[in-house]
């Protein structure tokens, strides 16, 4: 259960109707938002996929404790849940290139720092395999989304993303108060 629990979640940090926004942005001014869509998803992915392995070797640089990095994974998890309750994704400002929509969607949108911070604590907690699948099965989950999403911009209406991304938002405030909550207990006993 913890393996599909972890790509429910990972799923939700990604959070790819936050991206609605910029693919919006790219629609308007005419550039290829599918292929936008598909090369952030894969360089996202990327970058997640290899901090998974980073993580570990900056736990051991730095001399950091599990219970330590739940706290501050915690709090930058709650933090981009508020983000996503007030609407303040500001990244869409000054992104004109295509290329730009790119690098800002695939981080820090998709792969933002609380999504590295989480896979680094499930590599801990649940084993770097068992982590990949999970990250595996939410990208393609984000892919699927993204492609539908594609298709139907015109059709849409911003503010029903924005909601969706809002009620998203309150789940992941929950979410990284847990950790954070897990992580403290660990440091005090």
């Amino acid at each position: 259960m913890a393996f599909l629990d972890t790509t429910i979640q990972i799923f939700f940090l990604l959070n790819p109707l936050a991206s609605m926004p910029i693919l919006f942005l790219a629609y308007q001014k005419g550039y290829n938002v599918r292929s936008i869509a598909i090369r952030a998803t894969i360089l996202a992915f990327l970058v997640a996929f290899s901090f998974i392995f980073i993580g570990q070797i900056l736990f051991s640089v730095f001399g950091i404790s599990i219970s330590s990095f739940r706290v501050a994974g915690g709090i930058v998890i709650i933090i981009l849940g508020l983000d996503m309750v007030m609407m303040r994704g500001e990244n869409v400002k000054g992104a004109t290139e295509a290329k730009a929509l790119i690098s800002v969607l695939a981080t820090p949108l998709l792969t933002g720092p609380a999504t590295l911070s989480y896979l680094t604590v499930k590599v801990f907690e649940i084993g770097i395999l068992q982590t990949i699948l999970a990250l595996i099965l939410a990208f393609i989950a984000v892919a699927i989304v993204f492609i539908v999403l594609v298709w139907l911009i015109p059709k849409i209406k911003l503010e029903y993303i924005e909601f969706v991304s809002r009620i998203f938002g309150l789940f992941i405030i929950a979410f990284g108060v847990e950790m954070f909550v897990e992580g403290a207990r660990a440091l005090i006993v």
